[in-house]
């Protein structure tokens, strides 16, 4: 009771002293008044009057309204509706003219505690004035509702930025002073004692810089080893092949190979520039075995690679270029890997080179004939076979024959020489008593008939 009375005695001296002062001012403009009055100054004493009224009235408002809560409310309302306007401007200002910025001072005066936002007031008694979400500031306005306010939400940052950044330099601080490797080693030497001190590079860091200069130059050194071993291989291998390829060249410049090109040329009637022209595309990995062997082959007088297969393709191609086919056959021989020692056959006291199935296909193949091989019975092959259409039959275990039909009957060309037959019957009879062929049993045939 005696503070309340104390303050209701301030009010009313407070009120007294104004009113004494509200007197003096108007005797005074009263005074003025009549003054100028006289000299017809009437407008300027009216806007001097009017001037003084709105001091007075400014002067005293607080007096009046000094036990009204509204007139405080509303003071804290215009207070924070003033900081939230002057945002930009405070700012901008204070940045281009050096001093603390506004957004700096109110940082530096508020708290986030537990998502509520504290300022400090006066005496540095803190006042929550709205709530922080992690993200943005809503503060009260003079209503008493929450709006975000951007002013406030760039202050909390900055409070927010502000502490990291120390905490971030502290704990390094701490981190240097701790890896700080000091090492202290004392040497005798002449009896004297040396001290050496050594403070450097974090202990830690050093040693990780130190293992990884060591796996550098551990693996340019392996690289470099892989390099050289990769360059001595390569540089064999380089060797090798111009080896190879230098025994290859001198072999066909031999003796030996240039005999056997002669013996070629003569057997076939061909030149030895074509045959030798022939044989250049033959693979080096198989030309010296085939020369070798062609070699002991025309050791024979009555060697020649003119044979059965040979007048068989001549017959069904109708040619006469028998030494042209002769060596196409040999060269697909040789080029497949199936020519060697054991094409050389001893048949009736006599060498004879054998020629296989797929090498004549293949030579039927280079002038545009399809043909194909088949295991057929005797009786189904010669009822099968059309006008113009013709057999190399495999007979007799070592031989080959062509059967060929020509209108009604058929014809046998047997190395060369040609036998006509009027029928089925007669030729097949003929297939049998002579060739070896057993009926039941099914015979070899390469043929480019279309209905077997």
């Amino acid at each position: 009771m005696g503070n309340g009375n104390k303050i209701n005695k301030n009010i009313e001296e407070s009120k007294g002293g104004n009113m004494n002062i509200l007197k003096k001012i108007v005797m005074g403009i009263s005074g003025y008044f009549k003054e100028n009055y006289k000299d017809h100054k009437f407008r300027k004493v009216v806007s001097i009057l009017v001037v003084m009224c709105f001091i007075l009235n400014i002067a005293n408002l607080p007096a009046y309204a000094g036990k009204s809560s509204r007139y405080e409310k509303k003071k804290q309302m215009e207070e924070m509706k003033s900081e939230s306007s002057s945002q930009s401007v405070s700012y901008m200002g204070d940045e281009t003219s050096g001093t603390v910025s506004y957004m700096q001072m109110l940082s530096d005066n508020i708290e986030v505690k537990d998502n509520v936002i504290y300022k400090k007031g006066k005496g540095g008694k803190l006042e929550a004035i709205g709530t922080w979400d992690g993200e943005k500031a809503s503060i009260m306005d003079g209503e008493g509702k929450f709006r975000e306010n951007s002013t406030y939400t760039e202050a909390v940052k900055t409070k927010q930025n502000k502490g990291k950044a120390s905490e971030s330099s502290v704990i390094k601080g701490e981190e240097e002073e701790e890896g700080i490797a000091e090492q202290v080693s004392i040497e005798k030497k002449d009896e004297k004692e040396v001290t050496s001190v050594t403070i450097g590079m974090p202990k830690e860091k050093e040693e990780d810089k130190e293992k990884t200069e060591i796996a550098k130059e551990e693996r340019i050194t392996e690289e470099a080893q892989k390099s050289e071993v990769i360059k001595a291989e390569e540089t064999e291998v380089i060797k090798e092949a111009n080896k190879e390829e230098e025994g290859t060249k001198n072999y066909r410049e031999s003796e030996e190979y240039k005999e056997v090109v002669t013996k070629i040329a003569q057997d076939t009637g061909l030149s030895e520039e074509e045959i030798e022209a022939q044989l250049a595309g033959v693979p080096d990995d198989k030309i010296e075995e085939a020369i070798g062997v062609l070699r002991d082959f025309y050791k024979k007088e009555e060697a020649t690679i003119i044979n059965c297969a040979v007048e068989s393709l001549a017959a069904v191609l109708d040619m006469t270029s028998k030494g042209v086919l002769a060596l196409q056959a040999l060269l697909v021989e040789i080029a497949t890997g199936v020519f060697g020692a054991e094409s050389i056959k001893n048949i009736d006291g006599k060498s004879q080179l054998m020629t296989s199935m797929n090498a004549m296909n293949e030579v039927l193949k280079m002038y545009g004939m399809e043909a194909g091989g088949y295991s057929i019975g005797v009786e189904e092959f010669i009822a099968n076979l059309q006008e113009g259409e013709s057999g190399i039959v495999w007979v007799n275990g070592n031989h080959y024959i062509t059967v060929t039909k020509e209108g009604e009957g058929y014809s046998i060309s047997d190395n060369g020489k040609v036998t006509r037959y009027k029928d089925e019957g007669s030729i097949i009879s003929k297939l049998m008593s002579s060739y070896g062929v057993e009926k039941g049993k099914d015979i070899k045939v390469l043929t480019n008939g279309k209905e077997i």
